[in-house]
């Protein structure tokens, strides 16, 4: 027999190196304490500072703690956020092939000979004809619903005048 090895789940895991937080994440909360404290020291020393700091530092709070938290689609805010704008600065006009001019095609028949469509609809009209006779229509027409007036079995007189 030989040695049975444990094969390793989750390897797409990042590891938890600050508390409950991957060095990303932790980086993350890192970057936002250093964007927001300054803000709340500069802008608190005036008269409604904190309404101006909070203007400010919420947004970038916000964006911190979606960065830190928030999975779309079991995948990292950041690649969100990182495809919406590399969307947002990229070219939306598409061109194949610039300058690109398609030639035009032109079919030559020699001059006895009719084209193609206008013998075809006479082979399909001769085989539709052809059809109708052995159905018994004539003329090409479909055949029209008794109008008798008394009623078939199982059907009521007024679902009947309905149909």
């Amino acid at each position: 027999m030989g040695m049975q090895y444990k094969v390793p789940q989750n390897i797409d895991l990042e590891d938890k190196v600050v508390g409950p937080f991957t060095m990303k994440q932790f980086g993350y909360m890192v970057v936002a304490f250093i964007i927001i404290y300054p803000i709340y020291k500069i802008f608190g020393e005036y008269e409604n500072g904190t309404v101006i700091a909070s203007i400010i530092a919420v947004p970038v709070g916000i964006i911190a703690f979606m960065l830190i938290f928030l999975k779309i689609n079991d995948r990292p805010f950041e690649f969100f956020l990182r495809n919406m704008i590399a969307y947002i600065f990229s070219s939306k006009h598409r061109i194949w092939q610039n300058g690109y001019v398609p030639n035009k095609v032109v079919i030559k028949l020699p001059p006895n000979q009719a084209p193609p469509s206008a013998t075809l609809t006479a082979t399909r009209r001769a085989s539709l004809d052809d059809i109708a006779k052995k159905l018994g229509v004539e003329g090409g027409t479909t055949p029209t619903k008794p109008t008798d007036s008394t009623p078939r079995s199982g059907v009521s007189s007024s679902t009947q005048s309905l149909a």
